[in-house]
């Protein structure tokens, strides 16, 4: 950093680009918001304690006794949540490492055209996957709550997996694959990006798909208002179920902050003009910032369970009865 104008100078580079890009530098007055290397430092770090988080949030799914939808969804989540962040990390350490996160390099080598694609597809698959599955479990707790005999009879892992697991995967898959067909990189200047003249129709599918994941904070706040009125109706629950309740109730609330913030800041990044440095630079860190939040997220959901009672904490160490060599109770069932 200059000490005389306390300002830094980043070089400018696109998704794909190559060393040697065709932006050359431009200079910022040393900010937060633009302090990229930091930025993504916390993506690794906070990624890294995400896949923490998330082996231990799939253990206490492991351990929750009884055969309900939640054990599965719970699971899924972490999974989906790890895939996620094992991809931002990924981001992170190449970036500190001298590498954009916009242009991934394997084994020293630019992007080839197929890893292009899978970075594209990669890229948005995992988000769509993770708040898909949050606004499941919110709804999934809804039903629970409002309607126990309905969920008694038809509220189980089983049937979460056919019913509410795979159809996720599938329309996940289905809202991020035209990432794939329409992005490629570029001859010319290596970049990685959709081509607009050959896939225009991807545009608009792509706009539609933006709108329809904006559905997901309003369905998890009308299911946890539900889940709210539920619990203030119903006097005589287990508290097993209020905690699990609880704690996946809190789970979906801070998950809708981040995917709030995660979205914003994609906005904020599709809305500037890539071809123009100063604009590239405010894209590159809107990317960043947007990821900060979903690590941060993956990063206290084993948090939220094991604080919101000892349902979910007794569901963890089901897993460690070894450590003492003694069978170890399992939780209560907490089907509805």
């Amino acid at each position: 950093m200059d000490e005389d104008n306390q300002s830094s100078t980043y070089a400018i580079t696109e998704p794909g680009a190559m060393s040697g890009d065709l932006y050359g530098t431009v200079d910022f007055a040393d900010g937060f918001f633009y302090n990229i290397d930091g930025i993504y430092l916390a993506v690794a770090i906070f990624g890294g304690l995400a896949i923490v988080s998330n082996i231990l949030a799939y253990l206490i799914g492991r351990g929750l006794n009884g055969d309900y939808s939640a054990k599965s969804l719970i699971k899924a989540q972490a999974v989906a949540d790890t895939l996620q962040c094992l991809f931002l990390i990924q981001l992170g350490i190449l970036y500190n490492d001298g590498t954009s996160p916009m242009r991934p390099f394997w084994n020293g080598m630019n992007y080839s055209n197929m890893s292009c694609k899978l970075h594209k597809l990669y890229y948005n698959f995992t988000p769509n996957l993770a708040s898909l599955l949050v606004m499941m479990i919110s709804a999934d707790r809804a039903v629970a709550i409002n309607f126990p005999i309905f969920y008694k009879d038809h509220g189980t892992s089983k049937n979460a997996v056919k019913f509410i697991i795979v159809p996720v995967v599938i329309v996940s898959f289905l809202t991020s694959a035209h990432h794939f067909i329409m992005n490629s990189t570029s001859e010319e200047s290596g970049l990685c990006f959709y081509n607009s003249d050959r896939y225009s129709w991807a545009a608009d599918y792509n706009a539609a798909v933006q709108y329809f994941y904006l559905l997901v904070v309003p369905v998890i706040v009308i299911a946890n208002i539900s889940i709210i009125l539920g619990m203030a109706r119903i006097k005589t629950q287990a508290a097993s179920t209020k905690s699990v309740t609880w704690s996946l109730f809190i789970l979906s609330a801070a998950f809708g902050v981040s995917f709030v913030i995660f979205r914003i800041c994609g906005a904020i990044a599709n809305v500037q003009d890539f071809t123009d440095p100063a604009q590239f630079l405010t894209a590159e860190a809107a990317w960043a910032w947007g990821n900060v939040a979903v690590t941060v997220n993956g990063a206290i959901t084993a948090p939220i369970y094991l604080l919101m009672g000892p349902t979910m904490r007794r569901a963890l160490l089901t897993n460690f009865r070894w450590l003492t060599g003694k069978p170890g109770a399992r939780t209560t069932s907490t089907g509805n």
